[in-house]
């Protein structure tokens, strides 16, 4: 069977010869930078094009052109440019010409990530922060660049190449036609397209990429031969290959050119086509009809000419009567040259509704409405209504046809029907719909209840937050739930939630905590209008969290107080929901610093997870973590040892164990038991390393605590040197601003500080003090912690004035923040009487611990060790 246009590329797509590696895109605020990361990519053999390549007549066209015609576009991000039409512009260009891992932002200095636009929330990072690091960045750089531009394997393969190929030209927009040629090891494709397309380019590049696996290339331009003396080559080619092991690859070019009689030429072609891959490049159409009954692709290349169009239709509707085909063809006449487009026409042309078409196909968008509702109205009612789901899910259409938890019963039928219409095309791999117009239209015509279907569809579906699927289709979950955006009643309106909710969870696993809080605004409006209390208290424990992230612990412990309380009246106090709002409430009071009521109400939540859930439960294993965690903070390290090894006993999860491993390897610390935490981590560390299932994230954070434990050894070059390294990863995969990072840096300035580094340690802790304040918010846990850090540091360096200025400044942001009672506030009044001490000041001293003393008696048991600590420096 034939199956012209089912692999054609997306109508309009264009080859373009690459004149430019690397386009640099940058605000003129950012010049000095950008010039200096083009001089070093220059340097190491790269072509670069930037702004100040513009001439003064040049237009905004020219810029754009040099961008298509670049392999690696580089997107310099700061204040300026983030607030730059032109950047915006040229963004957009990017992302439209090339695919995703081509196009790499920078951060340039200090820039605010949150804010940053959804199509670089999915985007491995680099971050430049000054001038001085150009050079450490461009040979992190290089390795992406080469991927980029498939230059990482140069090896000549071992295919014997037979005649003489043209030269390899660095192409530009080919790659979904690359991966079109590699879907099949055998069998016939043609490559059709004007003149100056790019054919035989595409041609070239798809034998270079084929090297290694084919046993021959064999390269044959058509316009040196006629047909006899190609019949004569390809008898010889024959005779030499055949009867030996493995596939070889002929391109038959520029067959158009060919003299004499195609027929024979054509007919010895196939016959290669059955053991071999043969690719032949023409201008025209009509060369395929010459073969018949034999399986063939046909790639086209650009947009077709009104005469290509014609030769087009002529082929594929040579059984027609002639009275039908001048219909399509007048048809055709307002459509796109695409194609997929002229196979829509053809289909509707085939149903016997097709005859009353309406006479308003005037415009691309009219024509292809009428087209539409001719093809749609011959689908059953049920397939029609699916179809109108789809378009409001188009964006997973590769995921709906692929897994089968997406898949409806009626999905195999309809997408065999959508493909070979050419609603729907295969391309790169996945399925789409072959015309944004096309969705256009089956949205405006579809009925409210398919939105609403298309919204509760998706909802049950949905990955964790946490995994990598579910940042891959975030910004379609998004998009639909922007649609959406009128009240929905019912099912729908639940299911809205989910996908809210959902959405709010995806930015808070990625570090996106701003994004994160404008999706739970809105989760808030809509839960007070749904009447399922399991997804109020869904609402509610996100409001918690994320202002746990944001460090804003006694808001978070008040909203958990209440979710808890409602969850008990609700659902009862044995219901899972239930036991989780309690577990929740529980880590927020540690907190806190409540550690005694914390470590009461998890005992209750893990003796509950016993007798309710099974062994091995996530919940059930998170409660018993927990609980270690309180206890080993409460010193009571061997029931903690024991609550570890019984939750480490019900799970095999990588990720799991991981962060079990990360706790025991603290309580062994507490111990006292610092060779056996550090042997623990380091095979953790192996071990994840191994595991594809390990997240990459859990990885860093355990060779971080690795470092930490190398450090209390004494193996402090080990520690920096390991720490270095988890806070570049960090700074890779994350961004410079991710909470991660900030921790990397943070535990970076601690081990300088104690490597005798003192007045560098400094520098860089008062650094990340700033960044923390600014990213995560003043009052944040890990911002004071880092201020703590800084204080510290000043102390130190022998600058205590400056000391005691952090230290009441501290003060009065850790009472405000975690209360006047908690273990944090009595810890930094000590602090500061320790310091007014070490000033001299034993009198301001003195009272400062008897009042301290005082406040300490009437909320903490008089064995607390802080009790114990102050007491002894009023006796003493």
């Amino acid at each position: 069977m034939n199956s012209y246009g089912d692999r054609s590329a997306e109508y309009g797509s264009e080859i373009r010869q690459r004149r430019w590696d690397v386009f640099i895109s940058h605000a003129r605020e950012d010049s000095v930078i950008a010039n200096l990361l083009a001089d070093a990519l220059t340097g190491r053999g790269r072509s670069v094009w930037m702004a100040k390549k513009l001439r003064p007549k040049d237009s905004l066209q020219t810029v754009e052109q040099a961008l298509r015609s670049s392999g690696v576009v580089i997107i310099l991000l700061s204040p300026a440019s983030l607030s730059s039409q032109f950047l915006r512009y040229e963004v957009a260009a990017a992302l439209q010409a090339l695919p995703k891992g081509n196009v790499i932002p920078i951060a340039v200095g200090e820039v605010d990530l949150q804010s940053l636009p959804l199509w670089l929330s999915d985007r491995q990072w680099l971050h430049l922060r000054d001038e001085q690091q150009v050079e450490k960045l461009v040979s992190r750089l290089l390795p992406r660049i080469e991927a980029a531009l498939g230059e990482s394997d140069q090896s000549p393969g071992r295919a014997r190449i037979l005649g003489e190929m043209p030269a390899r030209v660095p192409l530009v927009g080919v790659r979904e036609h690359i991966q079109q040629l590699q879907s099949r090891p055998v069998g016939l494709t043609w490559l059709i397209g004007e003149p100056g397309a790019g054919k035989t380019s595409l041609a070239r590049e798809y034998a270079f990429q084929a090297r290694h696996k084919m046993r021959f290339i064999c390269w044959l331009p058509a316009m040196r031969f006629d047909a006899e003396g190609m019949c004569t080559e390809l008898l010889k080619l024959n005779s030499a290959v055949f009867d030996k092991a493995g596939h070889g690859l002929i391109v038959v070019d520029e067959l158009d050119s060919l003299r004499g009689n195609k027929q024979k030429v054509i007919e010895k072609i196939s016959e290669l086509a059955r053991n071999h891959r043969v690719v032949v490049t023409t201008r025209q159409a009509t060369d395929g009809r010459l073969l018949r009954n034999h399986e063939q692709d046909v790639i086209t290349i650009g947009l077709l000419s009104r005469s290509a169009v014609s030769e087009y239709l002529d082929l594929l509707t040579d059984d027609w009567t002639p009275d039908a085909r001048e219909k399509l063809k007048t048809l055709a006449q307002y459509l796109p040259g695409s194609p997929v487009m002229l196979r829509l026409a053809m289909s509707a042309s085939r149903l016997s509704s097709f005859p009353q078409l309406g006479g308003n196909s005037a415009s691309v968008e009219s024509t292809i409405g009428e087209l539409l509702r001719v093809l749609t109205e011959s689908l059953s009612k049920r397939a029609r209504r699916r179809l109108y789901v789809l378009s409001f899910c188009s964006d997973l259409l590769t995921l709906i046809q692929s897994q089968e938890n997406w898949t409806a019963p009626e999905d195999e039928d309809l997408f065999v029907d959508l493909l070979q219409w050419g609603i729907c095309v295969h391309r790169g791999g996945g399925t789409f719909f072959s015309n944004d117009l096309i969705v256009d239209f089956l949205r405006k015509t579809a009925p409210r209840e398919a939105l609403e279907e298309a919204v509760t569809y998706v909802a049950a579906r949905l990955p964790d937050p946490g995994e990598v699927e579910a940042q891959e289709i975030l910004g379609s979950v998004i998009a639909l739930s922007d649609f959406s955006d009128f009240p929905l009643k019912g099912r729908s309106a639940t299911a809205l939630l989910d996908l809210l909710i959902w959405q709010a969870s995806v930015w808070r696993a990625v570090g996106e905590p701003r994004r994160a809080e404008n999706a739970s605004s809105r989760v808030s409006s809509l839960a007070g209008e749904v009447a399922d209390p399991t997804l109020q208290i869904r609402a509610w424990n996100l409001q918690s969290a994320l202002a746990f992230d944001r460090g804003r612990v006694a808001e978070a412990c008040a909203i958990e107080r209440r979710t808890a309380a409602f969850s008990s009246r609700a659902l009862g106090s044995d219901h899972p929901m239930s036991v989780a709002s309690e577990a929740n409430l529980a880590s927020s009071l540690r907190a806190l610093g409540e550690l005694a009521e914390a470590t009461s109400l998890m005992r209750r939540v893990v003796k509950k997870s016993r007798t309710l859930l099974p062994p091995g439960h996530p919940d059930r294993v998170a409660a018993l973590t927990n609980l270690a965690i309180c206890l080993r903070e409460s010193d009571s390290l061997e029931e903690a040892m024991e609550l570890l090894d019984e939750a480490s006993s019900q799970t095999s999860n990588a990720s799991s164990r991981l962060h079990l491993d990360q706790i025991r390897a603290a309580l062994l610390t507490s111990m006292g038991r610092l060779g056996e935490a550090a042997e623990l981590l380091h095979e953790s560390v192996m071990q994840a390393g191994r595991a594809e299932s390990a997240g990459r994230s859990d990885l860093l954070t355990t060779q971080a605590n690795l470092a930490m434990v190398y450090a209390r050894l004494g193996r402090l070059d080990e520690a920096l040197s390991l720490q270095a390294e988890v806070l570049e990863r960090f700074e890779f995969l994350h961004g410079p601003e991710h909470p991660g990072t900030l921790s990397a840096r943070n535990n970076y300035g601690m081990l300088l500080m104690e490597s005798g580094k003192r007045e560098m340690a400094l520098q860089f802790l008062v650094r990340v003090a700033g960044e923390r304040e600014r990213v995560l918010g003043r009052d944040h846990p890990d911002t004071l912690g880092s201020r703590i850090l800084v204080a510290r540091g000043l102390k130190e360096t022998g600058n205590r004035e400056g000391a005691l200025s952090s230290y009441r400044s501290l003060l009065s942001d850790v009472i405000r923040v975690f209360g006047p009672t908690s273990i944090q506030a009595f810890s930094m009044r000590i602090e500061l009487a320790d310091q007014l001490d070490r000033l001299g000041n034993m009198r301001a001293a003195q009272l400062a611990y008897e009042e301290l003393l005082a406040d300490m008696i009437d909320a903490l048991p008089v064995d607390h060790p802080l009790v114990q600590r102050v007491q002894s420096r009023v006796t003493g």
